[in-house]
């Protein structure tokens, strides 16, 4: 699917990437925070290389810091996964600091590029594993239920299982036969629409995109909340990936 499944999921798959490499390179996590009103997020945590206050091992310099450039690397390596963007975008502060790292035993910036290349395929391996990236998504829904979270309560969050009935369960789309997976988004992922209009359309059971593209503008326009700017927002939303309301509704009346 291409960019975007909305800006807040994003930033909350982005934040738990980062959290959950810390651990999975074993690193210690102090705690995670994702402040929704002040677009703000931070993960606290002891980098591998941040003790060191000069180098006398350059090789176990570069084995250090290649742990701190992994979760560097991990919160757009996260993104990607979920295919929030396309390609192995890295965000502008996470490679500066990388890069900074790599430099301080590699003066080719062709080398570094290299390096920093491998090591972000390498985080986004490791976030593919099934355990990392099972917490990947318990996290981030747990971001959005509550901004901060320290390293015990992640344990006991990471303990419970992976299911609807988790509370914090994440949008994550379900297969369903004959369905693309990625038209079975939640529309509150996708589009930036007044909650009353979202309720209105999850209350007449419009949860996904598959179900607006089978539905036409006037359908829509006959329920209450819903009224032209919101068609013109949803659809704004859909554009990118080349979708619109309607698109199918001739299709499935004519079945």
């Amino acid at each position: 699917m291409k960019p975007d499944r909305g800006p807040l999921w994003a930033r909350a798959v982005h934040f738990a990437g980062h959290a959950v490499m810390v651990e999975a390179v074993g690193l210690r996590l102090h705690s995670v925070t994702l402040r929704i009103a002040g677009d703000y997020g931070r993960v606290s945590y002891q980098t591998a290389t941040g003790h060191l206050a000069v180098v006398t091992d350059e090789s176990m310099f570069r084995c250090l810091a290649e742990k701190d450039v992994l979760v560097h690397m991990a919160g757009a390596a996260a993104e990607t996964i979920y295919k929030i963007f396309t390609g192995l975008t890295v965000h502008p502060m996470d490679e500066t600091r990388s890069r900074a790292l790599l430099r301080v035993v590699e003066p080719s910036a062709a080398v570094v590029d290299e390096w920093l290349g491998y090591l972000k395929r390498r985080a986004r391996a490791i976030l593919e594993q099934q355990e990392h990236w099972t917490r990947v998504r318990k996290l981030a829904g747990a971001l959005l239920e509550r901004e901060k979270w320290s390293a015990d309560e992640l344990q006991e969050l990471h303990a419970l299982p992976l299911t609807e009935e988790t509370r914090w369960w994440p949008p994550t789309p379900q297969a369903t036969p004959g369905v693309p997976l990625d038209m079975l988004v939640n529309l509150r992922e996708v589009v930036d629409i007044p909650p009353r209009a979202i309720d209105t359309l999850e209350a007449t059971g419009l949860q996904t995109v598959w179900h607006i593209l089978h539905r036409t503008e006037e359908d829509l326009l006959s329920l209450k909340n819903i009224g032209r700017s919101t068609i013109r927002h949803i659809n704004a939303a859909l554009a990118p990936n080349g979708w619109a309301i309607g698109m199918y509704a001739r299709e499935a009346r004519a079945e």
